[in-house]
């Protein structure tokens, strides 16, 4: 989720962390594509910086923080399990 905060005349936004959730099989797309979406969305947003750091963070999850095998035979490894997740 992106907080805004208006400040000044100009909208500030803070980093966000989104987590893709990695599951046996999936398609590769389904981690990718969001992952892509949201970095687009994130350089649009700021348009006077470009160039700049990505707002938008991102971590793969998994069950555990065993590799999974994507239906297209790609191995990620998640960077964090379920139980690791801040509530």
């Amino acid at each position: 989720m992106v907080i805004w905060t208006l400040c000044t005349s100009r909208i500030y936004y803070t980093m966000s962390t989104v987590a893709a959730v990695l599951y046996p099989q999936a398609l590769a797309t389904s981690v990718t594509l969001p992952m892509e979406i949201l970095q687009a969305a994130s350089q649009m947003a700021s348009v006077e910086k470009r160039g700049a750091a990505s707002r938008v963070r991102f971590l793969l999850v998994g069950r555990d923080r065993k590799p999974v095998t994507l239906g297209s035979g790609i191995t990620l490894q998640p960077e964090l399990a379920f139980a690791d997740l801040p509530l």
